[in-house]
C-alpha cells in the first residue's frame, strides 16, 4: 500500500562530498517525489539562515507552493511539518488508485 513518507537527500560522492552542505529531504508517494525540503543559505555562501519547502504534484492535485522567498523556518522539522500539513490538505489519491 502506497503511503506519503520522507526520504533523506542521498550523501554527495566523490570530491563533491567533502564540501557537501546538510542534505534536504523528500517527501514521496507510490515512489514518486511530491515536495521537498531544503537549507537555504544566505547569499552565496555556506551559512544556513534557515529551511524551505517546495511542493508540486499535477498527478496528486498538490499546487505549487515555494516558501523560498517568505521567512524561512528555523529547523528543519518545522519545515517538514508545515510541508506535510501543506501536501495533506491538498493531496488526491487518483481515481485509478
Amino acid at each position: 500500500m502506497a503511503r506519503l513518507s520522507w526520504r533523506k537527500e542521498p550523501n554527495e560522492r566523490g570530491l563533491a562530498s567533502i564540501g557537501q552542505a546538510p542534505r534536504g529531504y523528500e517527501l514521496r508517494y507510490d515512489g514518486k517525489e511530491i515536495a521537498s525540503v531544503s537549507p537555504l543559505f544566505a547569499d552565496w555562501s555556506r551559512n544556513i539562515k534557515g529551511w524551505y519547502y517546495c511542493a508540486r504534484s499535477d498527478e496528486y492535485g498538490v499546487p505549487l507552493m515555494n516558501t523560498c522567498s517568505q521567512k524561512p523556518f528555523a529547523t528543519k522539522d518545522e519545515a517538514k511539518a508545515a510541508c506535510d500539513a501543506y501536501v495533506r490538505k491538498h493531496f488526491q489519491k487518483p481515481e485509478h488508485s
